[in-house]
């Protein structure tokens, strides 16, 4: 039988692509239809299984395809050249699933498969390189991320770099390699993401200045958790820095200097109606280096410029630092403070207003007010025409309507993340905030 001619392979991807979107459009002739009727029985269970597959491909695709689109670096998008990749990239997406969900087991199995499919294809191997970094198979993700590294070219090969210098920084502790490959990564994308992680590497570095230059424009382009991320690593930034002068270049106001900085971004992110912990943890941070090199300034010269204006200034945020995972450095620090010459009444009154607040958390009254005598805590939440605030003695936090807010403004100006002062009156259901006003 002769050989029948082989089609071009342009034309072969053509016919590959329309397969693969809009699906094989052949109609059968109506006296075959009703040959096949009286012929073949089809199996609903089957039909149902092959519909339901075919259109969660489909579904993914369009996912995967709106993610490439945005040029999201996020680790469960996975890239594809061709559209002949598209199996092979739901595979790795089925692995990277399997990963979050905590079966590594399976997340392997989804790997071998896409292996044998697209042996040379990079992605396997930079999913891979991801997998077995979280599994804790240092060395066998180095040599995935290699070979992926090898095996692309140009944006393949930058996102390759970007999560390579992830897992140099963070698994192998190769800091300049990771610096290396973040500045590949960005040279080529010129992403937010890209800076914010080469940044953030520089300031590992102590190269506090380059770095800083650019985390802080990334963090303003930024949006949803990718911004949160950015605005905690500029103000660990700025912490960083602080610690630094202190230690290295013994220079305590530089320190106190640039760990108020840090404190206010992290404040203002709060401030915001941004609700995170560790953004939470940064900030009591910030605060504690703040004070430390105030201490030390004091001690040195025994002044330290606007100090009094800044204690005040925590003071009014005190409340959101309360049970940070670094709280009780803070108080520590605030007591070395309060016992040094020259330290003003503010920093008396702050260690005061904070050990009110820790004698809170663990179950006494706590003796934190406004001149008026109601309670400042934190909004973290609002409803429709409620909302509930935060404060050290209420652990379970304190509800509020919008009836309750006695503010000029209304209950339209209150805003997640909001200082208010308040009243506690027991109610049917327990406690709840009255009298709620905004703390200016």
């Amino acid at each position: 039988m002769p050989r029948q001619p082989r089609l071009p392979a342009q034309t072969r991807r053509n016919y590959l692509s329309t397969a693969v979107v809009l699906g094989l459009q052949v109609a059968l002739t109506e006296t075959a239809r009703q040959f096949l009727d009286r012929r073949v029985h089809v199996d609903k269970k089957i039909e149902g299984l092959i519909t339901r597959r075919d259109a969660e491909f489909r579904s993914t695709e369009e996912r995967r395809a709106s993610d490439m689109a945005e040029r999201s670096l996020a680790p469960i998008v996975v890239r594809s050249r061709t559209v002949e990749d598209a199996p092979t990239c739901q595979t790795l997406r089925k692995a990277m699933l399997a990963l979050k969900s905590g079966d590594q087991t399976v997340a392997f199995e989804q790997i071998g498969i896409a292996r044998k499919m697209n042996p040379d294809f990079w992605e396997v191997d930079r999913v891979e390189g991801f997998v077995r970094g979280r599994s804790g198979d240092i060395g066998g993700a180095t040599k995935c991320y290699e070979r992926a590294y090898a095996n692309s070219s140009g944006e393949g090969r930058a996102v390759v770099a970007h999560f390579f210098a992830g897992h140099l920084a963070r698994n192998v502790k190769d800091l300049s390699g990771a610096i290396d490959y973040a500045n590949e990564a960005h040279g080529t994308l010129q992403m937010s993401d890209t800076a914010a992680q080469l940044g953030t590497y520089l300031v590992w570095a102590n190269r506090f200045s380059e770095g800083i230059a650019l985390i802080e424009p990334a963090s303003v382009k930024m949006s949803g958790k990718s911004r949160l991320i950015a605005i905690s690593s500029l103000a660990e930034a700025y912490r960083r820095w602080a610690e630094y002068s202190g230690s290295s270049e013994r220079n305590p106001l530089l320190q106190y200097d640039k760990a108020r900085k840090g404190l206010e971004i992290a404040l203002a992110a709060l401030e915001s109606g941004v609700s995170d912990d560790r953004l939470r943890d940064t900030a009591t941070n910030c605060a504690a280096e703040a004070i430390r090199g105030a201490t030390k300034a004091l001690r040195a010269s025994g002044t330290v410029p606007d100090l009094a204006e800044w204690l005040a200034y925590v003071e009014k945020a005190l409340v959101r630092l309360v049970n940070s995972g670094s709280w009780s450095q803070l108080l520590f620090e605030l007591d070395k403070l309060s016992k040094t010459r020259n330290c003003p009444v503010a920093g008396r009154r702050l260690l005061s207003l904070a050990n009110s607040l820790d004698e809170s958390l663990r179950g006494h009254p706590a003796d934190l007010s406004a001149a008026d005598g109601r309670l400042i805590g934190e909004v973290v939440s609002i409803r429709e025409n409620y909302g509930f605030v935060r404060h050290p003695s209420y652990p379970d936090n304190l509800f509020f309507h919008a009836d309750d807010v006695f503010d000029k403004g209304g209950f339209e100006i209150i805003n997640s993340g909001a200082l208010v002062r308040f009243q506690v009156s027991e109610s049917e259901r327990g406690p709840r905030a009255t009298i709620v006003e905004r703390e200016m």
